[in-house]
């Protein structure tokens, strides 16, 4: 009996001997940005991190660390029991435990900043390629080959990394599939369709020496493809056929945005010219209507038109949307909690956002609400008619000629192009007028009262609707690109 009891009272013994005395497993390799920076924000970096340095001592970079406070350096590097710093936080250094305040570390997390101080203190600044950074910041290498029992089934070096792990968990292979399952696999990643009876039965007849490669090159062909691949893409830019927010209103013309990206990718365009069109297309040299339109990458933010909201409000919610887009699309890294302060992981600061933001801050964003397009196109002699080439004749009719066309032609073919071809072929006409218009003549202000549902009567009252503002805006020398992508 006595013995039972002494087991229990032995074993709460143990369990609250000092910190020294008690033998945590030893940790083979400690990983900063997953162990130890997670550790130090919780317990530490309130007090020493970059916005307070309390007994002039910095945790959150190396430089700093190494350098120490008010009471000398917080470590020796390769040498835990020495550092000021593991005698402070596990109760054996003179003077009040650390985390001031708080619950002590547990005998794990005193062990596991044990093993990093051991381990050479790997965090960011430290000199290397085992410093500490996160993987996504270092500089991509060509990874050494893992040696194998029998390389025989490899047919690339990619293939090395799966059977070695195959090999690791003592699984062998699974055999070759037939040829009808590898051309319903393939179809299905490419195109996101599966091959017909007669693709299939096509295949299964071409003995070939390069019958595989032929079926991806066909599926490559595909209309399909672009069709398939371009999904995610516009996942990633947040594409919509409508506004979102509260009403929702149609966005009549997002498709043509859309199918440039289909083509994009079914032309194989170039992955740092789809980017240069998508961010800054109408800044190219004399810009096609096609890499205007790319533009309107920028434009897929949503759109609050509810009544009573406050304008400058969502431009800047549009513009934080960008910025944060930008930077996961892009760049593979959030950048939304920089918004409000310095990341607490990441290397980027409150400054880095707000810089970006003043980047995209400089866009003229009146947001044109489809209803607004709609009392355009509504205005007319009633006889609107989608014909290209009707579009086609009045740009002509405007690129030509010694004087601006009457204010009534001007009503009267802004509705029928937009109608006819969609606002995004309107700039085109728009573009070539705005050099011609006369001023005090053809513009929205001296149009009649019923122009557009308008009711605007004298140049010197300011337009009320967005198109009004944008149109004039327009005419007085902003980029015509706005329309492109405003619906």
């Amino acid at each position: 009996m006595h013995l039972r009891l002494s087991i229990p009272i032995l074993c709460c013994t143990l369990g609250h001997l000092p910190a020294q005395q008690q033998k945590e497993p030893a940790i083979d390799k400690v990983d900063y940005a997953i162990q130890i920076a997670p550790l130090l924000q919780q317990h530490c970096i309130e007090c020493h991190g970059p916005q307070r340095h309390r007994n002039a001592l910095r945790l959150d970079l190396r430089g700093a660390v190494l350098k120490g406070g008010r009471n000398g350096a917080a470590v020796v590097v390769g040498d835990a029991e020495k550092s000021l710093l593991l005698a402070k936080v596990s109760g054996q250094a003179a003077g009040r435990p650390m985390p001031l305040g708080r619950e002590p570390l547990s005998h794990a997390q005193v062990a596991l900043l044990a093993a990093w101080i051991d381990q050479g203190l790997p965090m960011p600044g430290a000199d290397g390629p085992d410093d500490g950074t996160h993987w996504s910041y270092r500089k991509v290498t060509p990874p050494s080959l893992p040696a194998l029992r029998d390389a025989g089934w490899c047919r690339q070096d990619l293939d090395r990394f799966v059977l070695a792990k195959l090999e690791q968990q003592g699984i062998a292979p699974a055999p070759e599939c037939d040829r009808a399952t590898w051309l319903r696999r393939v179809a299905l990643d490419l195109c996101g369709l599966p091959p017909t009876p007669e693709e299939v039965q096509a295949f299964l007849g071409d003995h070939a020496a390069d019958a595989f490669e032929r079926q991806v090159d066909r599926l490559l062909e595909s209309k399909h493809y672009g069709e398939r691949w371009a999904q995610t893409w516009l996942d990633l830019a947040r594409y919509a056929d409508s506004q979102g927010y509260e009403k929702d209103d149609l966005r009549p013309d997002a498709w043509r945005w859309r199918d440039w990206v289909i083509d994009a990718f079914q032309r194989d365009l170039p992955f740092d010219q789809f980017t240069r069109e998508q961010l800054a297309g109408d800044l190219l040299p004399a810009p096609t209507l096609e890499q205007r339109v790319a533009t309107a990458f920028h434009r897929q933010t949503m759109t609050n038109t509810e009544g009573g909201t406050d304008d400058e409000e969502f431009r800047c919610a549009a513009v934080i949307d960008r910025v944060n887009t930008t930077m996961s699309v892009w760049m593979g890294s959030t950048l939304g909690c920089a918004q409000c302060h310095d990341h607490k992981f990441d290397p980027i600061t409150q400054r880095d956002f707000y810089s970006m933001f003043a980047y995209f801050n400089a866009l003229d964003d009146a947001g044109l609400a489809p209803r607004d397009v709609g009392m355009i196109v509504a205005h007319g002699n009633g006889t609107l008619q989608s014909d290209a080439s009707e579009a086609a004749a009045i740009r002509t009719c405007f690129g030509t000629g010694e004087t601006a066309p009457p204010v009534t032609a001007f009503k009267w073919a802004i509705g029928h192009l937009i109608a006819a071809a969609g606002i995004v072929e309107a700039v085109v006409a728009l573009a070539a007028l705005r050099e011609r218009i006369v001023p005090g003549v053809a513009t929205l202000a001296n149009l009649d009262p019923d122009c557009a549902g308008l009711r605007v009567s004298s140049a010197a009252q300011k337009p009320r609707s967005n198109v009004a503002l944008i149109l004039c805006r327009g005419f007085a020398g902003t980029n015509a690109a706005l329309l492109v992508s405003a619906a």
